[in-house]
């Protein structure tokens, strides 16, 4: 996954303050990478869809951070390299 490149037209179009199409398209691209940041959750509710290599999540219920360390299947370790 690769963030869009960043539009070099202006953000204001002449309807005013109206994101154009290409300003929409990289803020979704943004989103896409940003979402996942910072979530946390118990083991049950651990992330399904959108995951990539390295992806971070708090486990509330072993109480520690996990990260995939594979996509498909999806694997989870721990800091140590420890599947959870």
């Amino acid at each position: 996954m690769s963030l869009d490149p960043l539009p070099t037209r202006p953000i204001i179009t002449q309807q005013g303050a109206v994101l154009d199409r290409v300003y929409q398209s990289w803020f979704a691209s943004i989103q896409r990478w940003l979402g996942p940041v910072g979530q946390s959750g118990s083991t049950a509710n651990r992330p399904a869809n959108g995951l990539y290599v390295g992806l971070p999540y708090f486990d509330t219920t072993i109480g520690k951070p996990v990260f995939v360390k594979q996509v498909s299947p999806a694997v989870w370790v721990d800091a140590t390299g420890t599947v959870v």
